[in-house]
């Protein structure tokens, strides 16, 4: 029998997105933006002097030995945007480290044996090069692949979150995480009903987040995208608002903190009545 799985639906919002809006957001409404070479500048001070330097933080935060597939890269850039609520500023316009995860299907513990990874993934990761923390890490959108509806901007979606439970988040914490990202996707598809396995494009933070005022938390915060829609009790909820959902991983004890569909694309409109779509 299966572990029962976490689920907080957020607000399902209602209406159409717009074909421009889809022919718009490109690799499937990915939140990476364009990268540029990073100016040259003394690396003296960093943690993270060099990309072996790099390769290997990622490797230790993903969970992946030394040497084992699949393969990395890494090159010191710019982000000329990013739209992670809250963080965002500490993310764009300065000096990162960009390793790429080339060819990872992922393999997950917890999945039926005959169940794999129906993607051969591409993973953006970005470590901040000052003091070797995980900023983001991004799958890019499968080739081939109909794109959905793209994630809001950071100003909307620091607008959505806090709304149901006043959730924040409020920086990277300083010590690497317990639990590294690969055993937090597994918990995932083990405990929630956010199944990376199902997603074509997974977004992942490593954050201090609080809930309700109280004390932050290192978690893992997992976005999976296009998977298949949840279901919804009203007809009118579009694809859009239930073809993804984040789920909120306790970094320390891998417990399930909670699952949501928030926040929402910018291309919906507001739910029916104030009322959740899901069931």
């Amino acid at each position: 029998m299966n572990a029962p799985r976490c689920l907080m639906l957020g607000t399902l919002f209602c209406g159409m997105v717009t074909a421009e809006s889809l022919a718009q957001s490109g690799s499937g409404g990915s939140s990476v933006a364009q990268t540029q070479p990073a100016k040259a500048i003394s690396r003296e001070a960093w943690a993270l002097k060099s990309e072996e330097n790099a390769v290997g933080r990622a490797r230790e935060i993903v969970g992946l030995p030394e040497k084992a597939p699949p393969r990395f890269s890494a090159e010191l850039t710019t982000l000329a945007e990013d739209n992670t609520p809250f963080l965002h500023d500490q993310i764009a316009g300065r000096p990162i480290w960009h390793v790429v995860i080339t060819d990872w299907k992922l393999q997950l513990k917890s999945a039926p044996a005959d169940e794999e990874d129906p993607y051969s993934r591409v993973f953006d990761v970005f470590i901040d090069p000052t003091d070797g923390k995980l900023l983001k890490a991004v799958s890019r959108w499968p080739d081939g692949v109909p794109p959905i509806a793209p994630e809001p901007s950071a100003q909307s979606a620091e607008e959505q979150i806090p709304r149901s439970d006043q959730e924040r988040y409020h920086g990277f914490p300083d010590a690497p995480p317990r639990i590294d990202l690969l055993h937090a996707l597994d918990l995932a598809q083990r405990d929630t009903v956010a199944q990376p396995l199902l997603a074509k494009q997974i977004v992942v933070h490593y954050v201090l987040r609080s809930k309700m005022g109280g004390n932050p938390r290192a978690v893992w915060a997992i976005t999976v995208r296009g998977i298949p829609p949840l279901p919804s009790s009203h007809p009118d909820v579009p694809v859009d608002a239930r073809n993804h959902i984040r789920t909120i991983i306790d970094a320390d004890t891998g417990k399930c903190l909670g699952s949501s569909t928030t926040p929402q694309p910018d291309t919906a409109a507001p739910a029916v009545d104030g009322k959740p779509g899901g069931k």
